[in-house]
């Protein structure tokens, strides 16, 4: 939870370069410095809503308390995503790569189902793509996951048909 001590900015549109995000406590207002990276601007905006954090590694310590910055995160996440589909579709990444491929189930861009689709087949995210599929509910998803049914990799042809199971 943010720390009690924490006060809204003000609420009134100016014209500088400052974002709204809303949260359950209101809609707060951050100044955008353009020269910093997406993770040092979200800990900035989620630190300027009560939340005590330096990185935000730091959420995945009690991630129950930080319910309240998800629309924060959800905000970095779509300002981000270009960059971040080209992690999930590129070998090399890691842990990194897996937490992305899962994160597109929170997305609401179409183009999350094809990036999805695109790395289905890769051993080490099929899981996480198939769970962010039936997250989606991806109807769209449904004709490539017909044709993987056929795939000779047993693994793949299983979870195309659980997320068939679970889309409908």
């Amino acid at each position: 939870m943010p720390s009690s001590s924490s006060t809204a900015l003000p609420r009134k549109p100016r014209n500088d370069s400052r974002a709204a995000v809303s949260g359950r406590q209101g809609l707060y207002r951050f100044p955008i410095d353009r020269g910093m990276s997406t993770n040092a601007v979200t800990v900035e905006r989620l630190r300027s809503i009560g939340y005590e954090l330096t990185t935000l590694a730091e959420m995945a310590t009690q991630p129950d308390r930080y319910d309240g910055a998800i629309p924060v995160l959800l905000e970095a996440f779509d300002r981000e995503f270009e960059r971040l589909v080209s992690i999930a579709v590129t070998h090399g990444f890691g842990d990194g790569r897996r937490m992305v491929v899962f994160g597109l189930s929170k997305s609401t861009r179409p183009a999350a189902v094809s990036a999805l689709l695109s790395v289905f087949e890769q051993p080490e995210v099929t899981k996480l793509a198939t769970d962010a599929l039936i997250k989606l509910g991806a109807e769209t998803a449904r004709p490539a996951l017909l044709e993987l049914l056929n795939d000779p990799r047993d693994w793949v042809s299983r979870s195309a048909a659980r997320a068939l199971r679970t889309i409908g």
